[in-house]
């Protein structure tokens, strides 16, 4: 039936859900005992003293953008400290060792490759 009347159903709820706040969306979907959660925006997000608690967030020092948020993986296991995320290196900073040592490029052709702005 609802697939049917999909377009109006949808319609229907949109209507409704826009006259009202997310608070009030969120109680009348507990009153149901419907499952749900709010969808927060990044502001939100990166203010919630919590996740940064629980180690999901973490603020580090990136040496061009300065202090940032970076998100920290998920997954935990016991006895195990979480890997603690980093800024990125620079683009093209292990240029050397991945063509030279990894592909064995000679440094001639690094430096014909930087000079095509290839690498």
């Amino acid at each position: 039936m609802r697939v049917a009347n999909m377009q109006q159903t949808d319609d229907m709820v949109t209507g409704w859900t826009m006259t009202r706040t997310r608070r009030e969306l969120l109680a009348a979907a507990k009153a149901f005992r419907f499952l749900c959660a709010p969808v927060r925006d990044l502001a939100e997000v990166m203010s919630d003293r919590h996740l940064f608690e629980r180690g999901m967030l973490q603020w580090i020092e990136h040496p061009e953008l300065g202090r940032v948020v970076l998100p920290n993986s998920p997954l935990r296991f016991h006895g195990v400290d979480p890997v603690r995320a980093g800024p990125s290196r620079a683009l093209g900073a292990d240029n050397e060792p991945v063509y030279g040592a990894w592909l064995g490029l000679p440094p001639e052709r690094l430096l014909e490759l930087r000079s095509a702005a290839a690498i």
